[in-house]
C-alpha cells in the first residue's frame, strides 16, 4: 500500500512533464516514463547494476526546457530489483530545492547531496558537474519531442526562421538609421533658417506672415527635434532586440562546446559559471556574487565597503578586516575598538 502510494503522487510532478534519467557514470543510459519508473518500484523490473544506480528526477515545460532537478540513488537488491519499501519524496524535494544552473528557461530548481532541503535525505542523493547538466539538457529535449502528441519540431525551418528575423532587424536599423541621419540634417537646415532670420526688437514690429513663418518654423523644428529622440528610442530598442536574438546562439555553442567561465570576487573567491550561468551574472555581478554566498546584495555591499576601505566609520583609523563576509557583522565590525557599541 505504501508504494502505491508513492505511485500516484510521481504520476503528476509540479512542471508540466516528469520524467527519470539513468546514469552510467556521467552519460545517460536510459530514459524513463511514469510507467517504467513505476514498474520498477513495483520491483517488476530488474537492472544490471547491483547496489544502487544514479537517477535524476526532472520537471520540464512542453517546450522540453527543464523546470527542476533531483539528484538521487536508487537501492537495488541482489537481483537487480528496487529495494522493498523505498521511498523518497522526489516531488517535495523538486518544490523545495535551491536554486540551480539556468537550462534555458532561467534558474532551475536543483536538489543533490550538497544542496538538500530535508537533511536526512543528504547520503541518498549525489552531486553534479557541469556536464551532467549538459548531458540531462539535451536529452530531456529530445524525450519531451519523442512524447506522443507532441507537436514535431522542424529544426531547419526554425534556424530559417532565426536566419530571417536577425535579417529584418538588422534592415530595419539600417533603415532607421538613414531616416534618423535625413531628420537631423532637416532640423539642422530649419534651425539656421530661424537664426539667419532678422531679430526685431518685438514681436509686434513683425509683419503677420513674419509671425506666422517664424511660428510655424519653429513649430516645425521643435516637432523633427521630437521626431528625432522617438527614432533614437526606437533604434536603442532594436539593437537590444538584435543582441536578444543573437545571444542564444552564441550560448548554445559554448554550452556544446563545454565552455566554462571563471570571475572572482572578494569573499567568494573563484566561481564557475556555465554560458547560462553567465548570462545571469552578467546582468547584476554584485547580486549574483551575494547570491553565491548565501546574502543579500545590500549585506554583501556593506561588506564589501569594509572590505576595500579597511577603517573606522568614525574615525578612519585602519581596522582589522574581517575577510569571511558570512561572519561580518555591520553594526560592529565597522567600527575601531574605541568607538564598537558597548554590547
Amino acid at each position: 500500500m505504501a508504494t502505491q502510494s508513492l505511485l500516484v503522487q510521481t504520476e503528476k510532478g509540479y512542471g508540466s512533464n516528469s520524467a527519470y534519467c539513468l546514469f552510467s557514470g556521467k552519460d545517460i543510459s536510459q530514459i524513463l516514463g511514469h510507467e517504467a519508473f513505476e514498474k520498477a518500484l513495483e520491483r517488476q523490473r530488474t537492472f544490471q547494476e547491483r547496489g544502487s544506480i544514479s537517477l535524476a528526477y526532472v520537471e520540464y515545460n512542453d517546450s522540453g526546457l527543464i523546470q527542476a532537478v533531483v539528484l538521487f540513488k536508487l537501492p537495488l537488491d541482489d537481483d537487480g530489483r528496487c529495494a522493498e519499501g523505498w521511498h523518497m519524496p522526489l516531488q517535495r524535494l523538486a518544490h523545495t530545492a535551491g536554486r540551480g544552473p539556468n537550462l534555458g528557461s532561467g534558474r532551475i530548481r536543483l536538489a543533490c547531496r550538497s544542496q538538500c532541503s530535508i537533511s536526512w535525505l543528504q547520503p541518498l542523493l549525489w552531486d553534479p558537474t557541469p556536464r551532467i547538466f549538459a548531458n540531462l539538457k539535451q536529452v530531456v529535449a529530445k524525450h519531451a519531442k519523442e512524447l506522443p502528441g507532441q507537436a514535431e519540431i522542424n529544426t531547419d525551418f526554425l534556424i530559417r526562421q532565426f536566419r530571417n528575423e536577425t535579417a529584418g532587424y538588422r534592415n530595419e536599423l539600417q533603415q532607421l538609421q538613414q531616416e534618423l541621419e535625413q531628420q537631423r540634417l532637416l532640423n539642422e537646415r530649419l534651425l539656421n533658417k530661424l537664426n539667419t532670420q532678422p531679430v526685431n526688437t518685438s514681436v509686434e514690429s513683425m509683419s503677420k506672415e513674419e509671425r506666422i513663418d517664424h511660428h510655424v518654423l519653429r513649430q516645425k523644428a521643435e516637432r523633427q527635434a521630437m521626431r528625432i529622440r522617438e527614432l533614437e528610442v526606437t533604434n536603442e530598442k532594436l539593437r537590444q532586440s538584435q543582441s536578444q536574438t543573437d545571444e542564444p546562439k552564441i550560448v548554445e555553442a559554448m554550452q556544446q562546446n563545454e565552455v566554462m567561465s571563471v570571475v572572482f570576487h572578494p569573499g567568494a573567491g573563484h566561481i564557475n559559471l556555465s554560458p547560462y550561468e553567465l548570462i545571469e551574472y552578467l546582468q547584476d555581478p554584485k547580486a549574483y556574487a551575494a547570491h553565491y554566498l548565501g546574502m543579500s546584495k545590500f549585506h554583501y555591499g556593506q561588506w564589501l565597503k569594509h572590505y576595500e576601505s579597511g577603517c573606522c566609520e568614525v574615525c578612519d583609523e585602519k581596522i582589522a578586516i574581517i575577510a569571511d563576509p558570512q561572519i561580518f557583522d555591520a553594526e560592529v565590525d565597522i567600527y575601531c575598538d574605541a568607538h564598537k557599541p558597548i554590547a
